[in-house]
């Protein structure tokens, strides 16, 4: 991260399966990460709080203060990583793109394994805190988030393609759900 632009993030969740309940991996990150990374709680602070259903997106403003409070602007190049699922750093890139951040946008292909294996060197402990920026708050684009009556819409007129990602067993119905209810 020689580039003074770049901002990387270890993104990690660790969820329990019992509770469906997303709780960071601070402690994983403390132990090892990417020399120059910031731990970022995507599951935390890029979520809204207080919400029946986990993980949903957080308000504009609040998703603005929480990058800027890392320094991110416009002007950087934000590379994302996880050390366990890559949902958590896709689900960043996501909600990047969908706000309108005008930087670039990296997902580190294969995670912290994936940097160590090609002899990444690692740090511990807490990051080094940034210096604040200003990312501008914008409503997220048309279209990147939808609710019910436009997947209902969908189901009904065949006009948008839906893409469950759930894994077959569970898209069938056929393993227990911890969503509420089997299937899809």
């Amino acid at each position: 991260a020689d580039d003074a632009r770049v901002r990387v993030f270890d993104v990690t969740q660790v969820l329990d399966r019992e509770t469906n309940v997303v709780a960071p991996a601070r402690a994983a990150f403390d132990a090892a990460h990417v020399p120059a990374a910031t731990f970022l709680d995507v599951g935390g602070a890029l979520s809204a709080p207080h919400v029946s259903l986990h993980n949903m997106a957080p308000a504009p403003e609040a998703f603005a203060a929480a990058l800027g409070e890392n320094g991110v602007d416009d002007s950087c190049h934000v590379v994302l990583y996880s050390t366990s699922k890559i949902m958590w750093a896709t689900r960043a890139w996501w909600l990047l793109d969908a706000f309108g951040f005008e930087g670039d946008v990296s997902v580190l292909d294969g995670g912290l394994d994936a940097w160590t294996a090609a002899g990444g060197d690692v740090a511990s402990g807490p990051a080094a805190p940034r210096a604040p920026a200003r990312l501008p708050s914008r409503p997220a684009r048309p279209g990147a988030f939808v609710g019910q009556d436009v997947v209902l819409g969908a189901v009904d007129s065949g006009d948008m393609k839906l893409v469950d990602s759930l894994k077959p067993a569970a898209f069938a119905g056929i393993k227990k759900s911890r969503y509420g209810r089997p299937g899809h």
